[in-house]
């Protein structure tokens, strides 16, 4: 006998599967992530529309890896509609059993990603689809994915993207479009690991971008309240003081080679009322590892490097660090401590590094407050040996003629027997007497081929950031050029680019993804100095 459904009950059955529904919608919700955290309907609702798996944790702090971006992009756009992937993969690293395998090939057939190229421009074959996606490349991507236009006239949207730097028009473009903003401290910073949780966010505002409505301002803020509301004489002056807090973006927990630098605590530290000197900083070494681990402590401002190493004292844990650091009154100062790891370090120890109370800064400001103690995530010390890269002086510059573009350093850089070393960022110091001022529309080569370019020096520094770093590979050297344009200049004066720490070499050990060990053979003393003449510029 045919079973027979009782209309009255269908009613009933609808209510229910309305709350199944809802329940199976609540259940996405993550174990690790809390509907008060500043991410938590970012990631709902990319949950709620299948971009990304619901399971017990999102790991909003993780770093994440370009194949998890092309991931997320390509559901979002619904990049798979239609796609075949190719039978033979497009990148040598990306396999056709990968998980990520459609989701790059599409990404890569919509021309949303193109893999890596060589210094000569050429592209590599590979992806890279474990590797880690900065902020600054995010918005690249982003930009692409959503069609989001760079037709941004402004030379100022944050204080770290400057319009010379190539990605300045996608982050101006997504910050005008309010899909991404900065940190509170007014920095984008493009060169930090994109989280999944800032992901999360670029993808639903890319998906309903909205014009700012705040244009960026070319008069200074002080200058519009005084001439609107006329308060320039009744303003109260605040008493000078000092606001400590953790910066928003900490490196995750690591595993480290040993004799390898690694990054411990990025701090902030915002002048309030007027500006604040600071001249010293003392940090905190704890967990079950010993101070001998670490061969120096020492820190970094952006890609500057503004001390000298410290060492870890045996007896209290703690490293003293002297500095000369101004900050202007209402701004922020974002100071980042590396460590290096001896090379007795014992592996499997493990350490992290704080900065515990008001006391441990010294600085002339009345008041130092914050939410303290600020500790950085732990560093487990790693069985393996990082590689080398030596750097020494080249092949002397021929004469170049003077008020045009000129050869001005020459240096060879040579990778150790482990594996091949990728150079990220080059910082080099003018020694001789001629102004860095008039050195301007610099290029860094390899060979013939420009890797990175910079508009000139930042006081004595020339700084040259790779946009795709440049990889020596192992047991083998490779020869590079500075080669700047020549503004006037007298007989009596020099020009003498060196290595000044052999931090100013920012590398990564391509098998382990952290830094090499800098061997500088390219010293103050071990560079030939270049004399400026009427018509020529000639070796010393």
């Amino acid at each position: 006998m045919p079973n027979k459904i009782n209309t009255a009950l269908l009613p009933l059955a609808v209510f229910v599967l309305l709350i199944t529904s809802s329940v199976s919608a609540l259940a996405q919700a993550f174990d690790d992530v809390s509907d008060d955290a500043w991410y938590f309907s970012y990631v709902e609702q990319l949950a709620s529309e299948g971009i990304i798996d619901a399971n017990d944790s999102f790991r909003p702090d993780d770093a994440l890896t370009r194949a998890e971006l092309a991931n997320m992009i390509i559901k979002s756009i619904d990049g798979l509609t239609d796609f075949v992937p190719p039978a033979t993969p497009t990148f040598t690293d990306v396999s056709v059993d990968a998980w990520y395998y459609s989701y790059v090939e599409a990404a890569a057939e919509l021309g949303i990603v193109d893999g890596y190229s060589d210094a000569n421009g050429n592209k590599t074959g590979m992806f890279g689809p474990g590797d880690t996606v900065t902020r600054a490349a995010a918005t690249k991507i982003l930009a692409s994915a959503f069609s989001i236009s760079n037709d941004v006239d402004s030379d100022s949207i944050f204080p770290d993207v400057s319009r010379e730097y190539w990605y300045f028009d996608y982050v101006a473009s997504v910050y005008m479009k309010s899909i991404a903003d900065g940190y509170e401290n007014g920095y984008f910073g493009p060169s930090d690991p994109a989280t999944r949780a800032q992901i999360a966010k670029l993808i639903v505002n890319a998906k309903n971008p909205v014009e700012r409505v705040a244009a960026i301002s070319e008069e200074p803020i002080v200058e519009v309240i005084d001439e609107v509301v006329g308060l320039s004489s009744e303003i109260e002056i605040e008493e000078s003081g000092l606001v400590v807090s953790l910066n928003p973006y900490q490196s995750p927990p690591l595993t480290v080679p040993i004799a390898s630098a690694s990054p411990l605590i990025n701090i902030d530290l915002t002048a309030t009322g007027s500006d604040v000197h600071i001249s010293g900083i003392t940090l905190t070494r704890s967990g079950v590892g010993n101070a001998s681990d670490w061969y120096g402590i020492y820190l970094y401002e952006g890609f500057s490097k503004i001390t000298s190493e410290y060492g870890v004292n045996r007896s209290t844990n703690k490293v003293n660090i002297p500095l000369n650091l101004y900050i202007k009154a209402g701004t922020t100062t974002t100071l980042t401590a590396y460590g290096d790891t001896d090379v007795v370090a014992s592996p499997l120890n493990q350490h992290a590094f704080s900065l515990n109370s008001a006391t441990d800064i010294t600085a002339d400001a009345l008041n130092v407050t914050g939410d303290l103690p600020v500790s950085g995530n732990v560093i487990t010390i790693g069985s393996q040996f990082t590689n080398t890269l030596s750097i020494v002086p080249g092949a002397t510059p021929l004469r170049p003629t003077r008020d045009t573009h000129a050869e001005i350093a020459s240096f060879v850089m040579t990778a150790g027997a482990t594996s091949d070393v990728a150079v990220t960022a080059l910082i080099l110091t003018q020694g001789g007497t001629f102004s860095s001022s008039k050195m301007t529309d610099c290029s860094l080569l390899q060979d013939s081929d420009v890797i990175a370019r910079s508009p000139g020096f930042y006081q004595d520094q020339l700084i040259f950031g790779l946009e795709t770093p440049y990889v020596v590979p192992e047991s083998q050297g490779r020869n590079f050029y500075v080669d700047c344009y020549i503004n006037g200049g007298r007989t009596t004066d020099t020009i003498q680019l060196y290595l000044d720490e052999v931090y100013d070499l920012l590398t990564t050990h391509v098998d382990f993804g952290f830094s090499a060990v800098p061997l500088n053979g390219y010293t103050r003393t071990l560079t030939p100095s270049l004399n400026l003449d009427e018509a020529w510029i000639r070796i010393q």
